[in-house]
């Protein structure tokens, strides 16, 4: 089994200021999750999210769910966006995304 991040999650971007990036719960996606807040969150901030596979606007892969992969996913997504920084914000299952996230790329 490989690791490799997946290339195929739909991507989630709004407004401009320093990075923050959403991981989402196991229930939803970033639209689900964050979208009643996105407009706030936005106001300030590079809003950056992932919507993991099977979720949102991602399809479903026969791949199990990883925690590193997640967290990878998440943290491509902010490179490709020029983010050298950031905070993590998590809900729900997102919570141990941002967290390992946080460990992988101190």
């Amino acid at each position: 089994m490989t690791d490799a991040v997946p290339t195929a999650s739909a991507r989630t971007v709004h407004g401009s200021g320093p990075g923050l990036l959403l991981a989402h719960g196991a229930g939803g996606g970033i639209d689900a999750n964050y979208g009643p807040i996105m407009e706030g969150l936005a106001a300030q901030h590079t809003v950056v999210g992932v919507d993991y596979p099977g979720s949102g606007h991602t399809p479903t892969t026969s791949a199990p769910l990883r925690l590193d992969l997640m967290a990878d996913q998440l943290v491509a997504a902010a490179d490709a966006e020029g983010l050298d920084t950031f905070a993590l914000c998590g809900y729900s299952l997102g919570g141990p995304v941002a967290i390992r996230a946080a460990v992988r790329y101190p």
